[in-house]
């Protein structure tokens, strides 16, 4: 909403993270769609929130991710929240790799096979603990398995609290 947000506002919540990118026409519809049911599934989890992270913050600038997050997210339905985030391209690709551990790269112009082409990044989803540690991880793409998920995320929130 073009307003700072930081591990500060995920305080005292588990939060289930990934990386995307809104002009990509194919993986990230994949994991944004199964993000989503897993916020459904989740919806009683008072501890759980949701963050994706553009992987292209020089296109996806807060009312890109506005009206992005409006198409994937029933924004009536406000819990458990879902955030989705820009920011400076070197903070984005830093948290991605270093905090996250996840794989980001941008594709060299010449290297790309259309014009929504842009990043090479994971499907990875990650279960960050309240502290902005990562505890496990779960794949978010093709493979992704709501139950064995949900029990993953519940078995991370249980073994921490």
């Amino acid at each position: 909403h073009g307003q700072l947000f930081g591990s500060t506002q995920m305080k005292g919540k588990f939060w289930v993270a990934d990386v995307f990118f809104s002009r990509c026409p194919t993986l990230c519809l994949t994991m944004a769609r199964n993000m989503g049911r897993l916020r459904d599934a989740l919806k009683d989890e008072p501890l759980l929130g949701f963050v994706s992270l553009s992987s292209d913050p020089d296109f996806d600038t807060p009312e890109v991710l506005n009206a992005y997050a409006k198409r994937m997210v029933s924004m009536a339905d406000s819990e458990p929240e879902w955030h989705f985030l820009t920011g400076k391209k070197e903070e984005v690709y830093k948290t991605v790799l270093e905090g996250f551990r996840l794989a980001a790269t941008e594709k060299k112009v010449e290297e790309r096979e259309s014009p929504t082409d842009l990043v090479i990044h994971s499907s990875i989803f990650v279960i960050v603990d309240p502290s902005g540690k990562v505890r496990s991880s779960l794949d978010g793409g093709d493979d992704f398995l709501l139950e064995a998920a949900i029990e993953k995320i519940k078995s991370v929130i249980n073994t921490v609290q």
